[in-house]
């Protein structure tokens, strides 16, 4: 059913086409969290004591190990590190602002 000047019909098939979409978007977010999941398999006790850190969730700790893996010798210091990564600037700005 449609009024006189379409809109009804519009407006279901933009929500018919939204409701797709929104669909497809989640079925690539699960598709995307079970790759992530099955990479990290490997990294559970990293992954562990990366989180034991005061707002480190799973996320932001698989995102640490994708950029810095888990051999460290590159960085003489933790020191060295945390500068690298911006963390010491991260955790200065939290306090500041909480």
């Amino acid at each position: 059913m449609k009024n006189g000047d379409g809109s009804y019909c519009n407006s279901l098939c933009w929500l018919r086409c939204t409701q797709k979409n929104i669909i497809f978007i989640e079925e690539s977010i699960q598709q995307l969290d079970e790759r992530m999941n099955d990479y990290l398999k490997e990294y559970q006790e990293e992954l562990q004591l990366l989180q034991t850190m005061p707002r480190v969730s799973k996320i932001s700790a698989a995102s640490i190990i994708a950029e810095i893996g888990t051999n460290t010798d590159q960085f003489p210091t933790a020191s060295h590190l945390s500068s690298w990564s911006g963390v010491l600037l991260a955790f200065l700005t939290i306090l500041t602002n909480p």
